[in-house]
């Protein structure tokens, strides 16, 4: 018997368990005479090593297409050795190589061949010290490529470890980060180049500042003290005139210079406690006159601001409001004005709302959009009909905003517009506010107003106090209540308000009326006049009136009048004198001593400029200052100073900012030092600068000064200024500076 060659053949078999197992068969056919008779062989089951012979085969594709996706990265990738000292590459991928334009030569190479001749020290120690300690670490630094072209590399390094945690490989990968570095440096150098600019704009507008108000102080200055000689009608009203351009001329600058604040980020808020119904009431009071003039009706209605006192700049929500006004007057050719106010809680925060409502030109839908935009004006022509800078609703805005508040504006063409804003302020200390008290309980009110929304806001406000209120849009139809409510009862109206212009029969008509007629003699009358009325007091009085007042009517004057008519003039000096807005001021005062100047006062003016020391001399004699003298820079200040140190003594100086020799800084920081003798080293300074740009006022105080006036100068804060200064008891130092406006 012999053997044939042996065989052996791989199958798949179904087991007992219905499962399937690989198997090995082997065997060989025993021959006789050629012929086979039987077959030797063994089974073996391979199960286990063909389970793992196709893990292999899967692993090996996986890691050819890992190594085709590490190929593609679009970052250098390399592995570099971590068990040999040298830290040789054993990986580079394609794009690290068409990074750095070399190939397989890197290949057993330390990386330290990338860094050029310029190494950046404090990159390479912090790779070092991560190489050392096993941690992951990401740089930029400078690198060169083949060809010796520098290009900034973002490098990570990240250590790998096996099972058994030894450090076995370090992975690298590089970026190409030039282009996003030069990006960023041209970005630096263009912020650099827009600070130097603003910079410069800012260092412009504040020369610009300085230069223009300086003779805008002389100019102004001037023609308020032309306007107090006796001048013929001609004259004054040519004087007025100029008065009018040399401060619309202001008006202009101080917009430029409010907006170049806000755009530099230089405008600062004030937080102060001010009772903004007072403030309203002011307001409309220093515009009525520019709507009068036009024939228009100005109406206030505060009804709804209870708890008047907040805490906010005022001067800046004024700003806004006069704006407002301003425009409405100014885009307003008849009937009337109606500014709103009231108060809001949103999210236990208050908000002050004031809404400017007119019967102007109006404007179309499709440009409202531009009205807030900077130097814009809705169309050209209304530039040159009205004029202005474009700026106002722009500062407006933006105003707004910085007061956590917005600006909206609703308006029909041809049918006038309506804007409405709010910012957020704080409540303020209402328990130190009096509230207005006044028994108004069974009062009879009879109110002629020919203006259906100032009769409806004089309504609102007297009916809250408790009034009984009746109206009546004309002298005919007030006739006739009066003569149903003497029917009725005998029991006529205790006070009657009049407006002066009433259409058909007048104001004035109907008063006369009524004081003809005995059943209404009792009535006692207030007659609402118009801003520019002066000099009818005695007419109003000959005729049997209880008060007068313009219009249009504050809740102030309206309270005082009421209040001293309810008390049947008792708690004026004299019985039943006439009650007019003059005269509720003086009432206001009543209590308060009369003024005079402390003495001895004399009073240092340091001014260069001769026409503003001609202002200034003559504003200070006028306000009843009789000792001063002049000196025209620093070093003549100082040099007086020295030669007044026992007697006649100086109590306040009013130091200009600019000035050849020695400027007002120096001169107060040497005088804050001695220079001028110990004696006035706490003299009073007041600085009277034309520079209004943000952080003057801090100049200034940094410098020594107390306070600070702006130019151009007028009479009534420098007033307030000066009685503030001079009666404080102590002399105040750059710590205890208190700003008064």
């Amino acid at each position: 018997m012999t053997e044939e060659e042996p065989f052996g053949v791989e199958c798949r078999i179904k087991t007992r368990q219905n499962s399937y197992r690989y198997f090995w068969l082997k065997g060989a056919a025993a021959l006789k005479n050629g012929q086979a008779k039987r077959i030797v062989g063994s089974l073996s089951d391979i199960t286990d090593q063909k389970l793992h012979q196709e893990a292999l085969k899967k692993a090996k594709e996986q890691n050819d297409l890992l190594a085709q996706a590490i190929d593609c990265a679009n970052v250098g990738i390399t592995i570099v050795d971590a068990t040999k000292p040298e830290l040789p590459i054993v990986f580079a991928n394609k794009t690290f190589q068409q990074i750095t334009e070399y190939g397989d030569e890197v290949l057993g190479k330390n990386c330290r061949f990338l860094q050029g001749e310029h190494t950046q020290q404090q990159a390479l120690d912090e790779i070092r010290e991560a190489i050392i300690a096993h941690e992951f670490v990401k740089v930029e630094l400078i690198n060169y490529t083949k060809s010796g072209k520098a290009f900034w590399n973002s490098l990570q390094i990240s250590p790998v470890f096996n099972e058994q945690n030894q450090l076995t490989a370090f992975v690298g990968i590089q970026q190409d980060i030039t282009a996003a570095v030069e990006a960023k440096k041209e970005l630096e150098q263009a912020k650099q180049a827009a600070e130097q600019g603003a910079q410069a704009k800012s260092e412009f507008l504040a020369s610009m500042s300085h230069e223009i108000r300086t003779p805008m102080n002389g100019v102004i200055g001037m023609l308020s003290l032309l306007e107090d000689e006796h001048l013929t009608q001609t004259q004054l009203h040519k004087a007025s005139l100029a008065m009018g351009s040399a401060k619309s001329l202001l008006n202009l600058i101080n917009d430029i210079l409010d907006f170049s604040k806000i755009e530099a980020g230089k405008l600062e808020l004030e937080s102060l406690d001010f009772d903004v119904r007072a403030l309203l009431g002011e307001l409309v009071e220093s515009v009525a006159l520019q709507a009068q003039k036009k024939g228009l009706e100005l109406i206030l209605d505060v009804t709804q601001l209870e708890k008047p006192l907040v805490q906010g700049d005022p001067s800046r929500i004024r700003q806004i409001i006069t704006n407002l006004i301003s425009n409405a007057i100014k885009f307003t050719e008849q009937g009337e004005i109606i500014i709103r106010a009231w108060f809001s809680e949103v999210d236990n925060k208050l908000r002050f709302h004031c809404s400017v409502e007119d019967t102007g030109i109006g404007i179309p839908e499709d440009k409202a959009d531009r009205l807030f935009a900077k130097f814009s004006q809705v169309d050209a022509s209304t530039t040159r009909k009205y004029g202005g800078t474009g700026l106002g609703l722009a500062i407006v805005r933006q105003l707004c905003e910085l007061m956590d508040g917005d600006i909206a504006v609703s308006s029909r063409f041809g049918h006038g517009s309506q804007f409405e804003f709010f910012v957020t302020l704080i409540h303020g200390d209402n328990t130190q506010f009096e509230a207005a008290k006044i028994d108004l309980q069974g009062s009879k009110i009879l109110l002629v107003d020919d203006n259906l929304s100032a009769l409806t806001s004089l309504e609102s406000q007297l009916r809250h106090w408790g009034a009984d209120v009746y109206k009546a849009s004309s002298g005919i139809q007030a006739l006739s209540l009066c003569e149903a409510e003497y029917q009725r009862d005998k029991n006529v109206f205790d006070i009657a308000l009049l407006d002066m212009t009433l259409r058909g029969m007048s104001g004035e008509q109907l008063g006369a009326a009524l004081k003809n007629d005995k059943r209404f003699k009792a009535i006692k009358l207030i007659m609402m006049t118009q801003m520019g009325t002066k000099g009818d007091g005695q007419f109003y009085a000959d005729r049997g009136y209880s008060g007068y007042f313009p219009k249009p009517v504050t809740t102030k004057d309206l309270f005082d009048a009421l209040t001293i008519l309810a008390e049947d003039g008792k708690a004026l000096a004299n019985a039943k004198p006439l009650v007019t807005s003059h005269y509720l001021k003086l009432v206001r005062k009543a209590n308060e001593a009369e003024f005079t100047w402390p003495k001895p006062c004399r009073i240092l003016l340091v001014e260069d400029n001769k026409v503003n020391q001609v202002v200034a001399l003559s504003m200070l004699k006028k306000l009843g200052i009789a000792h001063i003298e002049v000196a025209e820079n620093g070093l003549l200040a100082i040099e007086l100073l020295k030669s007044h140190q026992d007697e006649c003594q100086f109590e306040l100086i009013l130091m200009d900012c600019q000035m050849p020799e020695m400027d007002g800084y120096r001169t107060t920081e040497l005088i804050r030092d001695g220079a001028a003798g110990e004696s006035y080293q706490g003299v009073k300074v007041l600085a009277m600068t034309a520079n209004a740009m943000a952080g003057d006022r801090e100049k200034c105080l940094n410098a020594g000064m107390n306070d600070y006036l702006t130019k151009p100068i007028s009479e009534e804060p420098l007033s307030e200024k000066l009685q503030y200064w001079l009666y404080k008891s102590e002399y105040a130092s750059t710590d205890d500076t208190e700003e008064t406006t």
